[in-house]
Order: C-alpha cells, then sequence, then structure tokens
C-alpha cells in the first residue's frame, strides 16, 4: 500500500471514529429527551439493534414507563452485561417516592419489569408481587448481588 491510501484510509477511520462518537451523544441526548416520544424512539432504535449499553441509559429516563420497556427489553434479549444496570435500577427506584395513585401503579409494573428480566438473565426465582415493599425489592437485589459473585463473567 503506497503512503497516500494509507494517509486516506487513517484519515477515514478516524473521521468514522469522530463520527459513531457524536452519533453516541446525540443518542444520548435523545435517550433521555424530556420529550417522551423522541425518548421512546429512541429506545425503539436501540431495541431494534440490540445495543445493550444504550436501553440500559433509558433504565435512566425520568419516565417509569420508559424504564420499564427498557426493562422488559433487557429481559427479551437476556442480555448478562444488562444485571448490573438492571439492579442499580431497581435500587435507585426505591428512592422514588410516588406522588399519586398512578405514580405508584407504574413503580410497581417497573419493579416488576425489573424483576422479570433480572430472573430472565440470571435463572434466579425471584418473586414478583403486585405492590413490592422496598425491603422485598432489596433482597432481591442483594440476591442478584450474590448470584453477580459466583458468575463473575457476567
Amino acid at each position: 500500500m503506497n503512503l497516500s491510501k494509507g494517509l486516506l484510509l487513517l484519515f477515514l477511520f478516524a473521521l468514522c471514529a469522530g463520527a459513531s462518537g457524536q452519533a453516541g451523544a446525540e443518542n444520548k441526548e435523545q435517550i433521555l429527551s424530556n420529550d417522551y416520544r423522541v425518548a421512546e424512539r429512541a429506545l425503539g432504535e436501540n431495541v431494534k439493534r440490540k445495543d445493550v449499553k444504550a436501553i440500559c441509559l433509558s433504565l435512566k429516563h425520568r419516565t417509569l414507563s420508559i424504564r420499564r420497556k427498557a426493562a422488559d427489553a433487557l429481559g427479551a434479549i437476556r442480555a448478562k452485561e444488562s444485571v448490573t444496570c438492571l439492579t442499580e435500577a431497581m435500587e435507585g427506584l426505591q428512592s422514588y417516592m410516588p406522588f399519586d395513585t398512578e405514580a405508584a401503579i407504574f413503580k410497581d409494573e417497573l419493579n416488576n419489569s425489573l424483576v422479570r428480566a433480572l430472573a430472565a438473565i440470571t435463572g434466579l426465582d425471584l418473586p414478583t408481587k403486585k405492590k413490592m415493599s422496598d425491603s422485598e425489592a432489596q433482597k432481591i437485589v442483594s440476591r442478584v448481588r450474590e448470584w453477580q459473585k459466583t458468575h463473575p463473567d457476567r
């Protein structure tokens, strides 16, 4: 390969690397967008691509329904690398105080989606309940963390 072809390839590689980093930042903005439709569309695209890191980021969205859809998607994909983000989401959810009955229902649905995803990925028999207490959720998080210790490649 002559020098000019090598430089051209190096330039194209650098250009593509820079563009993908920019797209990642743009994708992050879409994933966490305050516009529900934008965030939902970004999640849908990430699910189609099975982009586990991006789907995990959706677990941090301000809307509980986006988080639930992300948890359901991770459970369907059964990506072992998502166990940590799922347990962190479940743990973080327990400090969320619902402001009304509807928000409490969304919290319960999200808890159950997180538990089902973790059960699907780990193979653990984890209980789902219509209304899960914070201490019950913490016990599930503890069980999954124990599982992670015996499955360090996850």
